[in-house]
């Protein structure tokens, strides 16, 4: 398996298509899926965290 194969892919999605022969396999795909999709680069966080929202927004 390579990063290309795992582009799009969620913790969800990891049993659709994909075969994983090791525990070690497994464990790479969902660390690839946290340093690609973790909450922290969602652009919402960024804006919360660099101060941009106005109150209303972070209501929201």
């Amino acid at each position: 398996m390579n990063a290309a194969s795992m582009t799009g892919m969620t913790a969800l999605s990891v049993g659709k298509d994909i075969r994983l022969n090791s525990a070690e396999e497994l464990e790479a795909v969902l660390r690839h899926i946290g340093a690609t999709r973790y909450h922290s680069l969602h652009p919402f966080h960024k804006l919360l965290h660099g101060g941009k929202l106005n109150k209303g927004q972070v209501q929201a």
